[in-house]
């Protein structure tokens, strides 16, 4: 049985969330803004809108409802590779967390999206395991490709020879 959680702080605690700050906010390209507004409004519209603002202009009911992950920073450094570097129909190492395997990279599509109720960027990849193909997806979750329903960043160790 899944535990329930009650109240936005438990649920912020329960899964390691932190509010974005000012600092981290400075440093992003607009387009990873998008993804950080998205997760405050309804429209993609206006989180475009809100990603070309500065941190002291946005409106504090936006500020506090974009969060990021504690342990993001947790073995990124050993990618070596971008999400969007990806070329499809090549064959690459990829993982999160401890878990390494190889997989081929298929094609981006855009998937609606029932948290952030617009079109979320995923990666579709393929892997081999007997005769049937198995494909999984990757997708955009507070900035950042992840995979399964844990939120784990996806990384890229590099491209491989088929």
């Amino acid at each position: 049985m899944k535990k329930r959680i009650g109240t936005l702080d438990q649920f912020v605690n329960e899964k390691k969330l932190k509010l974005l700050t000012k600092k981290k906010w400075d440093k992003m390209k607009p387009e990873e803004r998008v993804d950080y507004t998205g997760q405050a409004v309804d429209d993609f519209d206006d989180a475009e809108k809100f990603a070309t603002y500065d941190w002291d202009k946005l409106p504090d009911w936006v500020t506090s409802s974009m969060y990021e992950s504690k342990d993001s920073n947790i073995n990124e450094a050993k990618s070596k590779l971008y999400p969007e570097d990806c070329e499809p129909n090549k064959l690459y190492k990829v993982g999160y967390g401890r878990h390494q395997w190889e997989s081929e990279f298929v094609e981006w599509r855009l998937d609606k999206s029932s948290y952030t109720k617009h079109a979320i960027p995923c990666m579709i990849w393929k892997e081999q395991e007997g005769v049937k193909a198995l494909e999984w997806e990757a997708y955009m979750f507070e900035g950042k490709m992840c995979v399964g329903s844990s939120s784990d960043t996806l990384i890229v160790y590099g491209e491989l020879k088929k």
